[in-house]
């Protein structure tokens, strides 16, 4: 994976495999893959790694992120909260949750016009 900012970058290393890497935190959290053996996930807080579920998250308004999912770690729940729209504070499973179901849920399907 090419990884095209840096401060949205995410890793999966897991033992016996190659170390996974991601442009955008919400493609770690929507991966369906499982490891087999121990694993971690990381994300960028700032210029540094933290473990995915030591830190909180919010989806600021005005955030692009490379794959569109616009999610974004903190270092503390009060800072995640202080940058989400609706003063929310995820933590990884919550944002795992959310980004999931938003991506497994159907799209609407336009009703066909009806002839006049």
């Amino acid at each position: 994976m090419l990884v095209s900012r840096e401060d949205q970058s995410a890793e999966w290393i897991a033992e016996g495999e190659e170390p996974r890497f991601y442009d955008d935190i919400g493609c770690l959290a929507t991966d369906p893959w499982k490891a087999s053996g121990r694993s971690a996930r990381f994300v960028h807080v700032g210029r540094s790694w933290f473990p995915a579920e030591s830190v909180f998250y919010a989806r600021p308004a005005a955030l692009t992120t490379p794959m569109g999912y616009g999610a974004a770690a903190f270092a503390t729940r009060e800072a995640a909260a202080a940058s989400d729209p609706a003063g929310r504070a995820r933590t990884w499973q919550d944002l795992a949750r959310e980004l999931g179901a938003a991506r497994t849920a159907p799209k609407p399907v336009p009703a066909p016009a009806l002839p006049h």
